[in-house]
């Protein structure tokens, strides 16, 4: 699956003293987590994204122009790009260093 999710990144960056089958079985667990997280995320954000724009109510013709602050609950999904990629950048160190 780590090929699929992340086909740029197939071979290791240092092939001489990286053995393939350890790099690919990282991949997999990378693509496996980051799938996870993200779909994870998603809910989350979709969830709090529903029940705040349900709260917004249009009560005077000025609240149609008022901002909209639940678009902000989409950017929900970033964290876990984040947790991911500072998660697998110690498994990284820690297991090819």
């Amino acid at each position: 699956m780590g090929r699929i999710v992340y086909f740029w990144m197939t071979q290791p960056p240092d092939p001489e003293h990286m053995d393939l089958e350890k790099w690919l079985q990282f991949l997999d667990e990378l693509a496996l987590y980051t799938l996870i997280f993200f779909g994870a995320c998603l809910v989350a954000s979709l969830y709090f994204y529903r029940r705040a724009a349900i709260a917004k109510k249009i009560r005077t013709p000025g609240d149609v122009f008022s901002a909209y602050t639940p678009m902000a609950w989409l950017l929900g999904t970033f964290v876990a790009g984040v947790a991911v990629l500072v998660f697998f950048a110690f498994r990284y160190h820690a297991e090819f260093s």
